[in-house]
């Protein structure tokens, strides 16, 4: 199983595609991200990811191994939420 395309972009508005594959895809939950996307920045932090090409560019792929951590409880995410503007847009792509 493969889960949605996300675009992953810093404050300079480098972007990545993240794919996430097999189980752990269906337990990402995207539409929970675009609902609280409207209200509050979104700083995620993705572990066991693999970086490859994908159609000229970088792409980054998760599998089993890959875990993600949304909003969490450290005080470099609150700092940095703190000082975010809102509107901050969630773009979900399929492929």
């Amino acid at each position: 199983m493969k889960g949605p395309l996300l675009p992953v972009a810093d404050y300079c508005n480098y972007e990545l595609k993240l794919f996430i594959y097999g189980h752990r895809a269906s337990e990402f939950e995207t539409h929970e991200l675009l609902a609280l996307s409207h209200h509050e920045p979104i700083v995620g932090i993705f572990v066991g990811l693999l970086v490859k090409p994908y159609k000229g560019g970088t792409a980054l792929s998760g599998n089993s191994a890959c875990r993600w951590y949304i909003n969490a409880d450290l005080p470099e995410i609150r700092s940095f939420v703190d000082k975010s503007v809102l509107p901050i847009t969630i773009m979900v792509h399929t492929v």
